[in-house]
Protein backbone atom coordinates (compact mmCIF):
# COMPACT_ATOMS: atom_id res chain seq x y z
CA UNK A 1 0.00 0.00 0.00
CA UNK A 2 2.90 2.34 1.03
CA UNK A 3 4.62 1.30 -2.29
CA UNK A 4 1.49 1.88 -4.11
CA UNK A 5 1.56 5.87 -2.61
CA UNK A 6 5.03 6.12 -3.26
CA UNK A 7 4.29 5.50 -7.04
CA UNK A 8 1.37 7.62 -7.50
CA UNK A 9 3.01 10.51 -5.68
CA UNK A 10 5.91 10.04 -7.72
CA UNK A 11 3.87 10.03 -11.43
CA UNK A 12 1.73 12.43 -10.64
CA UNK A 13 4.94 14.86 -9.60
CA UNK A 14 6.45 14.16 -12.91
CA UNK A 15 3.12 14.67 -14.98
CA UNK A 16 2.47 18.08 -13.17
CA UNK A 17 5.83 19.19 -13.39
CA UNK A 18 6.32 18.37 -16.43
CA UNK A 19 2.75 20.58 -17.38
CA UNK A 20 3.92 23.39 -15.54
CA UNK A 21 7.09 23.92 -17.14
CA UNK A 22 5.71 23.39 -20.83
CA UNK A 23 3.20 25.87 -19.53
CA UNK A 24 5.65 28.54 -18.54
CA UNK A 25 7.69 28.21 -21.40
CA UNK A 26 4.75 28.69 -23.39
CA UNK A 27 3.69 31.25 -21.69
CA UNK A 28 7.09 32.61 -21.69
CA UNK A 29 6.81 33.17 -25.28
CA UNK A 30 3.60 34.34 -25.75
CA UNK A 31 4.32 37.11 -23.58
CA UNK A 32 7.69 38.15 -25.10
CA UNK A 33 6.22 38.04 -28.47
CA UNK A 34 3.26 39.75 -27.43
CA UNK A 35 5.51 42.82 -25.76
CA UNK A 36 6.91 43.06 -29.29
CA UNK A 37 3.95 42.97 -31.40
CA UNK A 38 2.38 45.71 -29.21
CA UNK A 39 5.92 47.77 -29.88
CA UNK A 40 5.49 47.24 -33.48
CA UNK A 41 1.90 48.15 -33.95
CA UNK A 42 2.34 51.19 -31.89
CA UNK A 43 4.88 52.56 -34.55
CA UNK A 44 3.08 51.70 -37.35
CA UNK A 45 -0.25 53.20 -35.75
CA UNK A 46 1.67 56.42 -35.00
CA UNK A 47 3.59 56.52 -38.58
CA UNK A 48 -0.17 56.20 -40.24
CA UNK A 49 -1.71 58.75 -38.35
CA UNK A 50 1.48 60.77 -39.21
CA UNK A 51 0.71 60.47 -42.80
CA UNK A 52 -2.59 60.91 -42.40
CA UNK A 53 -2.01 64.68 -40.73
CA UNK A 54 0.91 65.12 -42.89
CA UNK A 55 -1.84 64.57 -46.06
CA UNK A 56 -3.78 67.08 -44.47
CA UNK A 57 -1.33 69.73 -43.56
CA UNK A 58 0.44 69.91 -46.81
CA UNK A 59 -2.21 73.32 -48.07
CA UNK A 60 -1.56 75.06 -44.29
CA UNK A 61 2.27 74.77 -44.90
CA UNK A 62 2.25 75.65 -48.58
CA UNK A 63 0.12 78.81 -47.38
CA UNK A 64 2.04 79.83 -44.39
CA UNK A 65 -1.64 79.13 -42.63
CA UNK A 66 -1.32 78.46 -38.69
CA UNK A 67 -5.33 78.60 -37.97
CA UNK A 68 -5.41 75.78 -40.41
CA UNK A 69 -2.63 73.72 -39.00
CA UNK A 70 -3.58 74.25 -35.49
CA UNK A 71 -7.15 73.04 -36.76
CA UNK A 72 -5.58 69.61 -38.10
CA UNK A 73 -3.55 68.60 -34.50
CA UNK A 74 -6.83 69.80 -32.86
CA UNK A 75 -8.77 66.66 -34.39
CA UNK A 76 -5.82 63.93 -32.94
CA UNK A 77 -7.87 65.45 -28.95
CA UNK A 78 -10.20 62.80 -30.12
CA UNK A 79 -7.80 60.16 -29.72
CA UNK A 80 -6.96 59.46 -26.20
CA UNK A 81 -3.78 57.97 -26.61
CA UNK A 82 -2.14 61.24 -28.29
CA UNK A 83 -0.44 63.52 -26.00
CA UNK A 84 0.86 65.88 -28.34
CA UNK A 85 1.88 67.18 -31.69
CA UNK A 86 3.53 69.55 -33.80
CA UNK A 87 4.55 70.71 -37.29
CA UNK A 88 7.81 72.08 -38.29
CA UNK A 89 9.03 73.50 -41.41
CA UNK A 90 11.35 71.83 -43.56
CA UNK A 91 14.34 73.69 -41.55
CA UNK A 92 12.98 72.38 -38.40
CA UNK A 93 11.53 75.48 -36.82
CA UNK A 94 8.18 74.54 -35.65
CA UNK A 95 5.11 75.86 -37.10
CA UNK A 96 1.90 74.73 -35.06
CA UNK A 97 1.65 72.85 -32.06
CA UNK A 98 -1.00 70.65 -30.02
CA UNK A 99 -0.55 69.16 -26.48
CA UNK A 100 -3.46 67.13 -24.80
CA UNK A 101 -1.60 67.53 -21.46
CA UNK A 102 -0.38 70.04 -19.99
CA UNK A 103 2.74 68.29 -18.47
CA UNK A 104 3.89 67.40 -22.52
CA UNK A 105 6.55 69.13 -23.76
CA UNK A 106 6.81 69.81 -27.55
CA UNK A 107 10.33 69.97 -29.01
CA UNK A 108 11.11 73.18 -29.81
CA UNK A 109 13.32 72.39 -32.94
CA UNK A 110 12.50 68.50 -34.94
CA UNK A 111 14.10 65.66 -34.06
CA UNK A 112 15.98 63.24 -36.60
CA UNK A 113 12.80 61.32 -38.40
CA UNK A 114 12.24 57.73 -37.43
CA UNK A 115 10.47 56.38 -33.81
CA UNK A 116 11.67 55.91 -30.34
CA UNK A 117 10.25 54.82 -26.97
CA UNK A 118 10.86 57.59 -23.89
CA UNK A 119 9.42 55.71 -20.75
CA UNK A 120 5.84 55.00 -21.60
CA UNK A 121 5.58 57.35 -24.63
CA UNK A 122 6.23 56.08 -28.14
CA UNK A 123 7.36 59.60 -30.25
CA UNK A 124 7.61 59.88 -33.76
CA UNK A 125 9.63 62.84 -36.00
CA UNK A 126 8.39 62.13 -39.88
CA UNK A 127 9.26 64.78 -42.58
CA UNK A 128 6.46 65.45 -44.89
CA UNK A 129 6.63 65.02 -48.84
CA UNK A 130 5.28 66.82 -51.80
CA UNK A 131 6.18 65.78 -54.71
CA UNK A 132 9.43 64.82 -53.86
CA UNK A 133 10.42 67.71 -51.73
CA UNK A 134 10.47 67.87 -47.72
CA UNK A 135 7.63 70.60 -47.14
CA UNK A 136 7.41 70.09 -43.17
CA UNK A 137 7.82 67.36 -40.62
CA UNK A 138 5.07 65.99 -38.45
CA UNK A 139 5.79 65.20 -34.77
CA UNK A 140 3.40 62.91 -32.63
CA UNK A 141 3.77 62.12 -28.75
CA UNK A 142 1.10 59.25 -27.28
CA UNK A 143 0.79 57.04 -24.45
CA UNK A 144 2.43 53.66 -25.08
CA UNK A 145 0.83 51.06 -22.53
CA UNK A 146 2.54 48.37 -22.30
CA UNK A 147 2.89 47.69 -18.45
CA UNK A 148 -1.03 48.09 -18.59
CA UNK A 149 -0.80 45.30 -21.42
CA UNK A 150 1.24 43.34 -19.55
CA UNK A 151 -0.76 43.40 -16.40
CA UNK A 152 -3.68 42.44 -18.49
CA UNK A 153 -1.92 39.57 -20.66
CA UNK A 154 0.01 37.84 -17.69
CA UNK A 155 -4.00 37.38 -15.50
CA UNK A 156 -5.25 35.76 -18.33
CA UNK A 157 -1.95 33.74 -18.82
CA UNK A 158 -1.87 33.05 -14.84
CA UNK A 159 -5.68 31.68 -15.32
CA UNK A 160 -4.87 30.04 -18.13
CA UNK A 161 -2.37 28.17 -16.17
CA UNK A 162 -4.34 27.13 -13.13
CA UNK A 163 -6.84 25.68 -15.23
CA UNK A 164 -4.57 24.02 -17.70
CA UNK A 165 -3.36 22.51 -13.98
CA UNK A 166 -6.41 21.63 -12.88
CA UNK A 167 -6.72 19.72 -16.25
CA UNK A 168 -3.52 18.01 -16.39
CA UNK A 169 -4.04 17.10 -12.19
CA UNK A 170 -7.72 15.80 -13.03
CA UNK A 171 -6.31 13.77 -16.00
CA UNK A 172 -3.12 12.22 -14.72
CA UNK A 173 -5.36 11.03 -11.13
CA UNK A 174 -7.44 9.49 -14.14
CA UNK A 175 -4.66 7.80 -15.69
CA UNK A 176 -2.26 6.68 -13.00
CA UNK A 177 -4.35 4.07 -11.74
CA UNK A 178 -4.08 2.42 -15.30
CA UNK A 179 -0.25 3.09 -15.38
CA UNK A 180 0.34 1.87 -11.93
CA UNK A 181 -1.96 -0.82 -11.32
CA UNK A 182 0.09 -3.47 -13.55
CA UNK A 183 2.98 -2.29 -11.82
CA UNK A 184 2.06 -3.41 -8.54
CA UNK A 185 0.57 -6.32 -9.45
CA UNK A 186 3.80 -8.05 -10.27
Amino acid sequence: QAISRSIRRKLMMVVLSTTVAALLVAATALIFYDVRSYRQSSIDNLVTQAEILARASVPALAFNDVEAAQGNLHQLGARPNFLGAALYLPNGKIFASYTQDAHEHIPATAGEPGARFDGDRVLLFQPIRERGETVGIVYLSARHRVAERLSDYLVIVAAVMAGSFLVALLVSSWLQGTLTRPILEI
